[in-house]
Order: structure tokens, then sequence, then C-alpha cells
């Protein structure tokens, strides 16, 4: 599963990568052991927001600023390393809804503005946490001047 998953990020940012890589065949692109665990936490808060961002239910207007910080913060990604951690994240959760069958909740219902307002301030605090994690490993990158 994971050397599909490569092999499908590799594609799509454009890298090659040989037909199979097995066991102790390397995949060409710039990310290594070192920069999974160097990417976990990011991940992890990616993909709380991403969770909630994506969930396959309509949403009020409320979600159109969250949607488009988390694009911001994507588009202005500037180390390949994150794009693939992001990909990751997002291609789980992706994966994830295929087995899953989902129930909606009206979302006129005089409940729904306060879930909103709820999941809403969840995904804010969780894309603090990714921005100030890209800080921190942007700043870690360029005191190791790579």
């Amino acid at each position: 599963m994971r050397r599909l998953a490569l092999g499908l990020i590799t594609a799509c940012i454009g890298l090659s990568s040989p037909a199979f890589a097995g066991p102790g065949q390397a995949i060409p692109i710039p990310y290594s052991q070192a920069d999974a665990g160097a990417g976990a936490e990011l991940r992890s808060h990616a993909s709380v927001a991403v969770s909630f961002l994506f969930f396959p239910c309509s949403k009020s207007s409320a979600w159109d600023a969250p949607i488009a910080r988390y694009f911001g913060i994507k588009d202005g990604l500037k180390d390949e390393r994150h794009v693939i951690d992001l990909s990751i994240v997002e291609a789980d959760f992706n994966y994830q809804m295929t087995l899953a069958d989902v129930a909606c909740a009206d979302p006129k219902s005089p409940e729904a503005a306060q879930r909103d307002t709820l999941n809403i301030a969840v995904v804010e605090s969780a894309l603090d946490r990714l921005e100030k994690n890209l800080a921190t490993l942007e700043q870690r990158t360029l005191s190791e001047g790579q």
C-alpha cells in the first residue's frame, strides 16, 4: 500500500519513479525516513483539519474561510517534502472515505450553526498548529543549510 501511495504521490508531483519499486529499490524522491519522522507532527495537524474540511456533507458558507486558509497554506508550501506530507494526508482521508458510509445531519437543523462554530474552531486551531509546525520545519531546514 505504501508503494502505491508513494507512486501516486510521485506521479502527482511530476517526478519519475520506476514501474515497480520493490524491497531494497529506492524511489527517486527527495523524502527520507528522517523526513517522514520530521513531518509526523505536520501530518497529524493536517489530518485533523482535512477530516473536517473535506467531510462529504454539505457545509454552510461559514466554512469558506477555513477551506480557503487550508488551500492558502498548501499553495504556499516551499519544501517539496511538505507537499508530499499533505498529499499523504489527503490520500489517506480519501481512502478512508471509500470505506465509510456517511450519514449527514440536516444542515438547516437548529444545531447545525452550533456544530459548525465548534468544528470550525477545531479546524482553525489545527491550522494554527500546522502553520506553526511548518514555520519550525522551515527554520530548521534553513539552519541546517538544506
